[in-house]
């Protein structure tokens, strides 16, 4: 049985369809487990509705606001499932989406299988649109997608190795990176039968703080140990280093900029991890997206010239935000 683990919060606008795509389902032997974070609209008036049409399948429950990581990690707890799978409560999937993931993990009796998903648009003119679609071709590409959904897990390997979600921003991607470092039994699907959708309301769309990376990273050096590829594992701490930095480029001033720029590449420096990584190289067949390896390769070009903290107050002069 596949346990598929929803958090609800303020979704009355989205639930039904989320609901009714896993109802579609062409596999049939699931438990719903739908839990209302304490929302102040109609969400759980609608979980009860299904609920009682569909009792066999639905577990619901209410609770006072915990946040994403609590009510995910209470899932868990409560799965009744030899697999579990995560959907968020504005997103949907194809009817084949379960059976997909759940035919891949039986056939390579691994410990997790990883898909890709396309981006949706909110509807316009009726018609909803495809922004992009993300596909996981590689083990670089892993990284792409740290979400818990566009994904299948034996329980028992999350159980076994103590893995849960951070209470803090970023929960999904500690959860994932650490289950992507315990374990070297891992499917790549090139399938995209999760539909993400553009909710500039959701969790996924939250604001990242200064003092949420760096805790994050320090959280994740404490619980994951590299099954083997310990390049792999360091890729990912440059990976989110550039991206954070780029992220700053465009959005805090010079000087704050350039201090967290500092301490990212401080952070990695006292902790071992190597910016000459295999995994950052143009040239790795098995690599990341080409932009995303040239964005990596120019921050640290410029870091090693030394023109990093120059290129940020650039930026800086270019958005008009100086020294704000």
């Amino acid at each position: 049985m596949v346990s598929i683990i929803i958090p609800v919060y303020n979704a009355e606008k989205y639930l039904g369809r989320c609901f009714d795509s896993c109802l579609a389902q062409t596999w049939q032997d699931m438990e719903i487990i739908a839990i209302d974070d304490g929302s102040i609209d109609g969400s759980f008036g609608i979980m009860e509705k299904y609920s009682r049409s569909h009792p066999s399948v639905f577990r619901i429950s209410k609770q006072e606001n915990h946040g994403v990581a609590y009510t995910r990690n209470l899932g868990v707890d409560r799965a009744g499932g030899e697999y579990l799978m995560f959907i968020d409560c504005d997103d949907w999937i194809d009817e084949d989406y379960v059976e997909t993931f759940v035919d891949c993990i039986i056939r390579h009796d691994c410990d997790m299988v990883i898909g890709g998903f396309p981006r949706v648009s909110p509807q316009v003119d009726g018609r909803q649109r495809k922004l992009y679609a993300k596909r996981i071709k590689s083990k670089a590409r892993m990284y792409v997608n740290l979400a818990p959904w566009g994904k299948i897990y034996k329980r028992s390997f999350i159980v076994d190795n103590e893995i849960h979600f951070f209470n803090s921003s970023g929960e999904d991607i500690f959860f994932n990176v650490v289950a992507y470092n315990k374990t070297q039994n891992i499917k790549l699907l090139d399938y995209i039968g999760y539909n993400w959708f553009f909710n500039e309301a959701s969790w996924s769309n939250s604001v990242w703080h200064y003092e949420d990376i760096i805790g994050l990273l320090a959280a994740i050096l404490e619980h994951a140990s590299p099954a083997e590829d310990h390049q792999f594992f360091g890729y990912f701490f440059i990976r989110m280093a550039v991206w954070y930095i780029i992220r700053i480029m465009r959005k805090s001033p010079v000087e704050l900029s350039a201090k967290i720029s500092d301490d990212l590449f401080s952070f990695m420096a006292e902790n071992g991890v190597s910016l000459q990584n295999t995994y950052v190289s143009l040239f790795y067949r098995n690599g990341d997206e080409l932009k995303t390896r040239l964005a990596i390769n120019a921050v640290l070009m410029l870091r090693r010239l030394r023109l990093l903290n120059f290129t940020l107050r650039v930026m800086a002069c270019i958005g008009g935000r100086g020294n704000r």
